[in-house]
């Protein structure tokens, strides 16, 4: 996934909102996944 693409700027703002939106004790998990989601595409 490249930094200049459309598909990134979806993919990060849709994980800055779960992030957030996500309980203290459970964003951890949400950059965890999110790193993993990066990584395989």
């Amino acid at each position: 996934m490249s930094f200049y693409s459309f598909t990134f700027a979806i993919f990060l703002l849709i994980s800055l909102f779960v992030y957030y939106l996500a309980p203290k004790r459970f964003q951890w998990i949400v950059l965890l996944v999110a790193n993993t989601v990066f990584y395989a595409f």
